[in-house]
């Protein structure tokens, strides 16, 4: 071939692969809004796009629409139109002076539903207070409203609070991202003695004393870039590093405006040197190699008066926000056993200075129009809902009736990790486009099914006023494990969950109750996750739980969790290879390095794992004759640790071996095909007696298999 010709080839290719690039590029495009919809999580095998007002999926609002929640990555098969977080309470009802409402005559009507104040002259000790049922939602379709938005937002842009700060802030109030390819949590990522102090964005100050461990509890208040020594040197004294949570232990309801360097007027993704050297968003905890972070509000954090909700049917819909913020964080990672998963993760902090929200609930919308992409809105048409109920998961899904012929043959999946959710109650429906429920006027006085339904079915209720809607769980009927809707149409699913409710036998029990004081932050986790099939779909739901890890309760949810989670067993660093060509070119050689060897296994010592092993007692884990008067309790074996004997004591992870196995050389066939690959050959690493011992103990019978 002609040089020109090949300069001329190579240029179209790159002008293909630039305008390929280009055509993936999100951009915004409803009308100079300031959300952000621009990112998506691509490390993995699913593609999922989210967002920093309330709801993952792309919708209509942006262009190019894809990908939404794409599986396979770049296979051009899309799983979701829009999904998004709905969130319910009961909350007190105030006047404009801030007073509690109480109804004058109970039981109210729609003739006779005045409410007065304690000052009223009819008011008494017996008078039943207000208390509006309320439900925020990221994004209904049947209605297209969006009812969380961030601080910096169009509907208040040109307000006398905000005017003056909403040019220089609208910009950065976006998504923001983080991963441990760059940051590691309990580290000095930047080398200045600080650790975790300049997290993205703003890094709030620590919680109150009474929610951080004893351990850090003289840290409460401060901000991580005002710790002096001997204060970080607390983080990995020990133990500590296991249960340092920095993430969990930030007060959400910091305003910032007490911040070191100034106040940060709301802005929280913005960029912030929180540590005033120099450097911008350097020294983070990020939880997984693709972390996006957001925040959003159902109320206006500047305290303007405009009815705060977004979309085409903003104009018919009246608006009563819980007042709570969001911190939305989403994770993926790239390993193999885990690249189908992605967890959201939601704080979701009651920002009432006087009111708990009582009786709270949450859900996950899911509107999936599974299809090719390029079938365009008609894939929407034969889609079905099931729900799968069974020991170690309860989720939801999504699938195509047919496939389109073989083009999109999958599933995909919901499902909650925290709150633990065996202290949790069910709830799933599903219904046609259009037959959705509503709370337009959440105040108005008539009967509670009909003003409120969002709220019944978020709770297990399904609402006289809206027959259309079905129960996909089938809540009635204990003996129905799986149920599946019979018809294919344009569905969407409602899965919801919740403690107990009032008129229950649990109700009595305070602890199976589901409240959120003020100031306090809960912490409820989802997993949303593809399969090929149901069999596959439901070994990925129990995979999402228990690569998550042990869930909090209903009482300590709202408590830094000081679990361990989201730590997939990471593979090894990838040593250091050099080739060199001898004799001529017969034979090649090959070197590297033993770094591999030192990959600390984070899965296999956390503390989470506790128990002993009965096999070999000059092992310092062997159960018996061991002297017990430096171990704390929760270490030492007992009854109801005879079950998990054999995992590593952590008080004494010391001995721990981490054998990395070898190196395997794989090469091109020499068929032509680059799918083609044949074994060259394999090293083990040479095998010490203790690697020897280590593994006849841990494949001893009866023990379970925790270290490599």
């Amino acid at each position: 071939m002609n040089n020109n010709y090949k300069r001329i080839f190579l240029v179209a290719l790159l002008l293909v692969a630039v305008l390929a690039i280009w055509a993936r590029t999100a951009t915004n495009t409803t009308s100079g809004k300031k959300f952000d919809l621009t990112q998506y999580h691509n490390v993995g095998n699913i593609w999922l796009r989210v967002s920093n007002y309330g709801f993952f999926g792309s919708g209509d609002d942006i262009q190019p629409q894809y990908p939404s929640l794409e599986y396979p990555g770049g296979s051009g098969a899309d799983y979701l139109y829009q999904g998004a977080l709905w969130f319910g309470a009961k909350k007190q009802r105030r006047d404009q002076t801030g007073k509690k409402l109480y109804w004058k005559n109970w039981p109210p009507t729609p003739e006779n539903k005045e409410t007065i104040t304690e000052d009223h002259p009819d008011w008494n000790p017996g008078s039943t207070a207000v208390v509006d049922t309320l439900v925020t939602v990221g994004f209904d379709g049947d209605s297209d409203l969006y009812e969380f938005l961030p601080a910096y937002n169009p509907l208040e842009s040109n307000t006398d609070e905000m005017a003056p700060y909403f040019d220089g802030n609208n910009s950065t109030d976006k998504m923001i991202t983080s991963s441990t390819r760059r940051n590691r949590r309990g580290v000095d990522d930047d080398g200045d003695g600080l650790i975790d102090e300049d997290f993205p964005g703003y890094t709030f100050k620590l919680r109150d004393r009474n929610e951080l461990p004893n351990v850090f509890g003289d840290l409460s208040g401060d901000y991580l870039a005002g710790l002096n020594p001997e204060e970080i040197a607390k983080i990995n004294e020990g133990r500590n590093y296991e249960i340092w949570s920095p993430l969990g232990f930030m007060d959400l309801s910091d305003s910032g405006e007490d911040f070191l360097y100034g106040d940060i007027e709301h802005n929280f993704a913005g960029p912030v040197n929180d540590d005033n050297d120099n450097y911008i968003d350097e020294d983070g905890a990020p939880v997984s190699e693709q972390d996006f972070i957001s925040y959003y509000y159902d109320y206006s954090p500047f305290g303007t008066s405009v009815n705060r909700d977004w979309g085409g049917s903003r104009d018919g819909n009246n608006h009563v926000p819980l007042k709570i913020k969001v911190r939305q964080m989403s994770y993926q990672w790239s390993y193999e056993y885990i690249k189908n998963l992605v967890y959201v993760e939601f704080d979701i902090t009651n920002m009432n200075q006087e009111d708990t929200l009582y009786d709270c609930a949450m859900g996950i919308y899911m509107d999936s129009d599974v299809g090719p992409q390029s079938y365009g809105s008609e894939k929407a048409q034969d889609d079905l809902s099931g729900y799968v109920k069974g020991e170690g998961y309860e989720f939801a899904y999504t699938r195509d009736d047919d496939g389109d012929d073989g083009l999109v043959d999958g599933l995909v999946g919901a499902r909650v990790c925290t709150p633990d959710p065996d202290m949790l109650e069910f709830a799933c429906w599903y219904w046609s486009v259009g037959e959705g429920p509503g709370d337009t006027s959440p105040l108005d006085i008539g009967s509670a099914e009909t003003y409120n339904e969002k709220y019944y079915l978020l709770t297990g209720k399904k609402p006289a006023s809206a027959p259309d809607i079905t129960d996909l769980r089938k809540n009635d009927d204990p003996n129905i494990s799986e149920f599946e809707q019979v018809n294919p149409e344009d569905t969407r699913f409602l899965f919801g969950f919740y403690g107990a409710q009032p008129g229950t036998t649990d109700y009595a029990d305070v602890t199976k109750r589901w409240n959120l004081a003020p100031g306090k932050t809960m912490k409820i986790v989802v997993a949303l996750f593809p399969g090929d099939n149901l069999p596959d779909l439901k070994r990925s739901a129990r995979w999402a739980k228990d690569i998550y890890g042990q869930a909090q309760d209903l009482t300590t949810v709202v408590l830094p969790d000081t679990f361990p989670h989201y730590n997939p067993p990471e593979p090894p660093e990838i040593p250091m290879m050099y080739a060199s060509i001898e004799e001529d070119g017969k034979v090649i050689d090959l070197y590297w390095d033993n770094r591999s060897e030192y990959t600390v296994d984070t899965k296999t010592v956390s503390s989470a794992l506790i128990g002993w092993q009965k096999i070999n007692p000059n092992f310092d884990s062997y159960e018996y004759g061991v002297d017990y008067s430096n171990f704390p309790d929760e270490f030492k074996p007992n009854d109801a640790n005879d079950n998990i004997a054999g995992r590593l004591n952590p008080f004494t992870g010391d001995r721990l071996r981490h054998d990395f196995q070898g190196y395997t050389l794989w090469g091109r066939s020499g068929s032509g095909s680059q799918e083609d690959w044949e074994l060259i050959n394999r090293w083990d690493k040479i095998e010490t007696q203790t690697d020897l011992t280590d593994y006849v103990t841990n494949q001893a019978e009866g023990d379970s298999i925790y270290y490599g």
